[in-house]
């Protein structure tokens, strides 16, 4: 399977300049339970690259890395295991990391129970960031074809308190406001344990108060996610 991931940060504040992250990635990824485990996906990394030149030529020393995914209950991901290949730098480790993470804490909750084609079910649960959100995801299965199921996706997030993280430091900002949603369709394949088709976009905003009540940082955010099939 293929995965394509975007990301766009957009911050600003009073005195500042805007200050614009964008990351572009695609990853072709072979996918399979463990013979031994069911809980546990293996993945192997067979190409990589960015339309960004300097990210597309470190990504192709990471080709040939491989990863692990431990997968619970109604295909809901767990820890994420890189094993890097030994000639991948600093910046192709974290954005194969980076990409796969995102992608993933995107991801679609199957209900532990049999339903058929027009079941809608509603998963909670928290993802932890910068700011910790609760994660509410509504999914509606479209349709079925033996192990393989569309599911259309709506997700919307909300912080569990006001404490932004600024990432890779100490230091803590005030979240005045924040919002973040999306919606999608994927197929997932389930002897597979990952997307196989379709994708989704999430995208949001955030007020970030430091010291000075009146100059708040203002962020824009949006990261989408692409699976297809080879």
């Amino acid at each position: 399977m293929v995965l394509r991931t975007s990301s766009t940060s957009t911050s600003a504040g009073p005195g500042r300049p805007a200050e614009n992250r964008d990351q572009s990635v695609e990853l072709g990824l072979t996918a399979r339970f463990l013979c031994t485990d069911p809980t546990d996906v293996e993945l192997a990394l067979d190409s990589a690259t960015s339309p960004e030149p300097g990210l597309a030529s470190s990504l192709r020393k990471v080709v040939g890395s491989r990863a692990g995914l431990a997968v619970a209950s109604g295909s809901v991901p767990g820890a994420l295991r890189l094993l890097p290949a030994a000639e991948a730098d600093d910046a192709a480790r974290s954005a194969v990391e980076q990409s796969l993470l995102q992608a993933l804490t995107q991801s679609v909750t199957l209900p532990t129970v049999p339903i058929g084609v027009g079941a809608r079910w509603r998963a909670v649960r928290t993802v932890s960031g910068g700011a910790t959100v609760t994660q509410t995801l509504t999914a509606t299965l479209r349709a079925r074809s033996g192990n393989r199921l569309t599911v259309d996706v709506a997700i919307d997030e909300e912080p569990v308190n006001s404490v932004f993280v600024v990432p890779g430091t100490d230091t803590t900002l005030t979240i005045a406001a924040y919002s973040s949603s999306g919606t999608g369709t994927v197929t997932l394949d389930l002897s597979r344990g990952l997307p196989v088709d379709g994708g989704l976009t999430v995208s949001g905003g955030r007020s970030l108060v430091g010291a000075d009540p009146n100059a708040p940082l203002l962020q824009r955010t949006s990261f989408s996610a692409r699976w297809q099939s080879r």
